[in-house]
Order: C-alpha cells, then sequence, then structure tokens
C-alpha cells in the first residue's frame, strides 16, 4: 500500500505574486498582466456558456440519458466549473425537503405529546423519533 502525500496550499499574498509574475514572459507582457487577462476571459467564456446551456434543451435530455447510463438517479443537469470543465451534476432530494435527522427532530417526549393530542396510537411506534415525526407529519397533513 503506497504512502499518501498531502499538501497544505493557499494563495500568495497579491503583492508577492505581482513582484514574482512581474517579469515579460511573451511580447513584453508581464506573466501576471498575461494570467488576470486570461482569468477574466475565461471566467467570462463560463458565464456565457452557462447562460446558455441553461435555455438549451438538450442539456437536460443529455444530462438525463447520461445519469440513467452510468446507474444514477436524481436530478441531472449539466454544469460547468469555474475552470471550464463540463461535468454531469446530480442532486438529491431537489424538492427542497431537509431530510429528517434526529438531530433536527424535537424530543421524544415531545413527538409522543404531539402524536397523542392527534389521536395517533403511539404504541406500534415504538422509541423511533423517526416513525413518530412522520406519523405527526402524515396525520396534519392529511
Amino acid at each position: 500500500m503506497g504512502h499518501v502525500k498531502r499538501f497544505h496550499r493557499e494563495p500568495l499574498p497579491e503583492d508577492v505574486t505581482a513582484a514574482l509574475l512581474a517579469s515579460p514572459l511573451l511580447g513584453g507582457i508581464p506573466a501576471g498582466d498575461l494570467l488576470r487577462d486570461l482569468r477574466k476571459q475565461l471566467s467570462d467564456t463560463v458565464k456565457t456558456i452557462r447562460t446558455s446551456l441553461a435555455s438549451n434543451p438538450v442539456a437536460e435530455i443529455v444530462a438525463t440519458a447520461t445519469a440513467k447510463r452510468i446507474g444514477k438517479r436524481g436530478a441531472a443537469s449539466i454544469v460547468i466549473d469555474d475552470n471550464g470543465d463540463v461535468m454531469l451534476e446530480i442532486r438529491y432530494q431537489d424538492n427542497g425537503e431537509k431530510r429528517m435527522w434526529h438531530s433536527n427532530l424535537p424530543s421524544l417526549e415531545e413527538l409522543r405529546q404531539t402524536a397523542k393530542g392527534l389521536g395517533i396510537e403511539i404504541e406500534p411506534l415504538g422509541r423511533s423519533k423517526k416513525r413518530l415525526a412522520e406519523a405527526v407529519k402524515k396525520a396534519t397533513v392529511g
């Protein structure tokens, strides 16, 4: 088993970067200026392509077909990251509902009192906060 190489990376301060990249590179243009211009051009191009993809119905078809081909379910879309890489993105729980985690739920005692107040028989549900919360939700919605 190989050794995992770890590293730390962070941006240099702007003044250090400017001094380091001040030497002319191509056609007398300082490397720092060239990088800044290229980053701006990439950013503008990515924004334009993202806008174009958002209104292209073929992108949705391709995303759905690709997700199905690789065996993934969820809301599939084609996205372009800040580096210009085109990727398939699959979002789960697209309906905006938060997943019921135990930490998001009220205490067991509160759930039991609410369930009793709604006339829900709590004995078959046991001590499961999730099942109690689902029964309370079903009783209040339905």
